[in-house]
């Protein structure tokens, strides 16, 4: 018996192993590389697929946010609500006379 504990079984092992493979070859795919091992490369498509579709989602909610942003000022500007102005780190400071 060697002297290392067990601290998982082979199947923490395995999806450590099989979560590393596809990371990998998402990056080989996306840097326009190629691979051999068709089950890997086709892990790897799958992996850079949801990677890109989630970007792109996250973009479109960005950009819905502004909009409504956008929407909520011009809303208020045509109701004639004047903007609450914050004060300045300027405005609240106090100059010292020397």
């Amino acid at each position: 018996m060697s002297g290392f504990k067990k601290h998982g079984g082979k199947e923490v092992t395995g999806f450590i192993n099989r979560n590393i493979e596809e990371i990998m070859a998402s990056r080989v795919l996306q840097s326009g590389a190629t691979l051999a091992m068709k089950d890997i490369k086709a892990e790897g498509k799958e992996r850079l697929k949801e990677i890109n579709q989630n970007a792109r989602t996250k973009k479109k909610s960005r950009v819905e946010q502004k909009l409504q942003a956008l929407e909520r000022s011009i809303k208020a500007q045509e109701e004639g609500e004047e903007r609450i102005k914050r004060p300045t780190a300027a405005a609240v400071v106090k100059p010292q006379l020397s």
